[in-house]
């Protein structure tokens, strides 16, 4: 079973929902416009999550500097995301079978009814 600290979907989606929460609180004020750019490039990083992981891609670089000196809360999160997407992606120890033995997926058979 994989360790639910080292999924970065789940990583990402728990700082997702911080940044919602502190958008929420910001609303009407100047700080939420900078805040929903954040929210808007986390939900783009979690689109294209296993695509990233591994590739050396990170979040810190996509958000801006002045938005995390204000938000000093974020940066475990981040540093904990950008640790995860720099590890390679895990790979299946279970044995295949199948027609397609490189996809690494188990096939099994449709049961009768």
């Amino acid at each position: 079973m994989m360790d639910p600290y080292s999924d970065p979907s789940r990583q990402l989606g728990k700082f997702i929902a911080a940044l919602t929460r502190q958008w929420k609180e910001e609303l009407g004020s100047p700080e939420a416009s900078a805040t929903e750019a954040v929210l808007r490039k986390a939900h783009q990083l979690l689109s294209d999550v296993n695509a990233t992981r591994g590739t050396g891609a990170r979040l810190l670089p996509r958000l801006p500097p002045e938005w995390l000196d204000k938000n000093p809360w974020a940066s475990p999160y981040i540093q904990r995301i950008d640790r995860i997407l720099g590890e390679p992606l895990p790979v299946d120890p279970r044995p295949t079978s199948g027609s397609c033995p490189s996809a690494n997926v188990t096939y099994f058979p449709k049961p009768n009814r």
